[in-house]
């Protein structure tokens, strides 16, 4: 059983996640799509925020392997070498929909969910 944590992007809650987390513990893991915000005292927090948690700033967590799970729309505008490297070695999803995959293809984001946790 994987235990899986949503985290939306900014201008979404938890309540976007909410179908794929039925579905993960529908499969028999455990999950949540809590809502979070950056902190109130930053300037412009939506600007802020991503980049004070990003991986960047954690040099353990780039040792991890990463899993890309995009909009296939997206793929022109992202790092071409850095989806190249993860469609290489297995870990990139390109689902053909709109920006927020979660919500117009929540079966697709979780199958993709479930296949990571298994790899």
């Amino acid at each position: 059983m994987a235990t899986y944590v949503l985290v939306h992007g900014g201008g979404h809650g938890g309540w976007c996640y909410q179908r794929v987390a039925r579905m993960l513990r529908s499969a028999g893991s455990a999950a949540s799509s809590t809502s979070t915000r950056p902190p109130r005292s930053t300037a412009s927090r939506w600007l802020t925020w991503p980049a004070r948690s990003s991986r960047q700033s954690a040099p353990t967590a780039n040792a991890l392997p990463r899993y890309h799970i995009v909009c296939t729309s997206t793929l022109a505008t992202r790092d071409e070498d850095l989806m190249r490297e993860a469609r290489e070695a297995g870990r990139l999803w390109d689902i053909d929909t709109g920006h927020d995959l979660m919500i117009t293809e929540p079966e697709a984001v979780t199958n993709a969910l479930i296949e990571v946790a298994s790899a």
